[in-house]
């Protein structure tokens, strides 16, 4: 049983990534590496203001609008800019991961690369029930998690927002032509899904602790859950969140830590060859005008 609740904090952890970065590849189709510095950044700024007069939920809001505000600023500067140039994805790809390179080592230099506890009474506290322990911290993630799954889901479906998102995704030109501004809503869409990796960030940070390169790594494990999951169904996502997950966990348990990243990929390669559309099944639907 102690397993199953690692696993469920975990998952929820894993699924946020995931979402969040789905949120932005949704209609843009773009690999933003730098997203996962939107992760480190939050969990930065909680360390930061944290200790003044604050409240924990201020600060918490402070991270969050720094972590929208610097998904907003890659965009708007730099990806932007290179829509429609030519070999652009590729061009996109390694502008993104030279500014996360940039300004994880700006934080480097800032903070130092020891690790940095996270600490507050509001996520403090453990509870046994049965011989299995929980940390409060867990209990938050995993409604936190389940919270933002159900918002996302009212979003796709009952929105304008999530509705011109959807469109975007599926035909840019035709959206255009029935006038829905996608630059504005790709702008949104960037802010939402940075939202969201800044609170798995925060999360994760008062659960183990924050380092300058902690984005990166958590990053690659959302998008991995994202490609096992399918690229068009949030259901999805959550399944393919559970099953990295469940493989990270047993792993640790039953092998080492130091094998988690190659089972984790191991099924990437898995899911790539025999399933490229993830667990769900779905295409990545094209229509041509």
């Amino acid at each position: 049983m102690q397993i199953f609740s690692n696993l469920l904090f975990w998952w929820s952890n894993i699924f946020l990534l995931a979402l969040s970065f789905y949120v932005i590849f949704k209609p843009t189709k773009i690999f933003h590496l730098s997203h996962a510095f939107s992760i480190t950044l939050s969990a930065y700024c909680v360390y930061f203001f944290s200790g003044g007069h604050l409240s924990v939920f201020s600060v918490i809001f402070l991270a969050l609008v720094g972590a929208a505000a610097f998904g907003m600023a890659n965009e708007a500067l730099f990806y932007r800019p290179l829509r429609g140039a030519k070999d652009a994805g590729l061009k996109m790809l390694i502008l993104s991961l030279g500014i996360y390179i940039l300004f994880q080592n700006l934080l480097s230099i800032l903070f130092d690369d020891d690790i940095k506890p996270l600490s507050n009474e509001l996520f403090s506290g453990k509870y046994d029930l049965s011989g299995v322990f929980y940390t409060r911290v867990q209990l938050i993630s995993l409604c936190v998690a389940m919270a933002i799954f159900l918002f996302t889901a009212f979003l796709w479906n009952r929105t304008r927002l999530g509705k011109a998102i959807r469109a975007i995704s599926e035909n840019p030109e035709l959206s255009r032509i029935f006038g829905i501004p996608k630059e504005r809503i790709i702008l949104l869409a960037f802010a939402l899904g940075s939202v969201y990796a800044g609170m798995a960030g925060i999360l994760i940070g008062f659960d183990t602790g924050i380092t300058p390169t902690m984005g990166f790594s958590l990053l690659l494990y959302g998008i991995v859950a994202m490609i096992i999951g399918g690229t068009e169904s949030l259901w999805g996502i959550a399944v393919g969140a559970l099953i990295l997950a469940a493989a990270q966990t047993l792993s640790a348990y039953y092998l080492d830590t130091k094998w988690t990243d190659a089972v984790t990929y191991l099924i990437l390669i898995i899911f790539l060859i025999f399933r490229p559309y993830g667990v769900s099944g779905a295409r990545i639907r094209k229509v041509e005008i």
